[in-house]
C-alpha cells in the first residue's frame, strides 16, 4: 500500500484546459513501492467515453458515464454546500438525487438535467434489470454517449 504523499502525478495532454487534474485528458500516476517505480496511465472521462463511442462499447460507455456523473456531481455539490451540509450526508445520495440537486441548485441547466436522466435510465436498465436482456442499437448507443459527452462538457470536463 502507498501513502497519499507517495503518489506523484504527471499531467499529459491537458488540451488547453489548464492544470487541474480533473480536467486533463490523461495523467500518469507514479508510485514508489520501494522495489522501483510503478506507473499507471490514467485516462480522463472524455477520453474514456469518446473511446467507448468510437469502439461501440455501449455498456461500458453508459455505465462509466453514470459513474462520472455521480463522482463529479458530488464534487460540485460538496463545493456548493461546503459548511452547510456534511460530506457524509452527501456521500449517501443516489445518482437520481445528485442530478436533481444539481438542477435544483442551478448548477446544471435543463438540457443537461434531461440528458443526465436519460443516461441514468439507460444505465439502470443495463445494471438493475440484467434478466431483461437489454439491448441497444448502434444509433441509440451513439446518441446516448454523445449526450453523456455533452453532460461532461457542462461539468467543465
Amino acid at each position: 500500500m502507498f501513502k497519499e504523499d507517495e503518489v506523484k502525478h504527471i499531467e499529459v495532454n491537458d488540451a488547453g484546459k489548464g492544470t487541474d487534474s480533473v480536467q486533463t485528458e490523461a495523467r500518469i500516476e507514479v508510485k514508489d513501492s520501494g522495489y522501483g517505480l510503478d506507473a499507471v496511465f490514467v485516462f480522463g472521462p472524455r477520453k474514456v467515453i469518446t473511446d467507448a463511442l468510437t469502439n461501440k462499447e455501449w455498456f461500458k460507455g453508459i455505465v462509466l458515464s453514470a459513474t462520472y456523473f455521480e463522482h463529479f456531481g458530488l464534487e460540485k455539490l460538496r463545493t456548493h454546500f461546503k459548511g452547510k451540509i456534511s460530506e457524509e450526508r452527501l456521500n449517501g445520495l443516489s445518482l437520481k438525487s445528485i442530478i436533481t440537486l444539481l438542477f435544483g441548485c442551478e448548477l446544471i441547466d435543463q438540457n443537461t438535467y434531461t440528458r443526465m436522466i436519460e443516461v441514468k435510465e439507460r444505465r439502470n436498465a443495463f445494471v438493475h434489470q440484467p434478466w431483461a436482456n437489454v439491448t441497444i442499437t448502434d444509433k441509440e448507443g451513439e446518441i446516448i454517449l454523445n449526450k453523456a459527452l455533452q453532460c461532461l462538457e457542462a461539468f467543465g470536463l
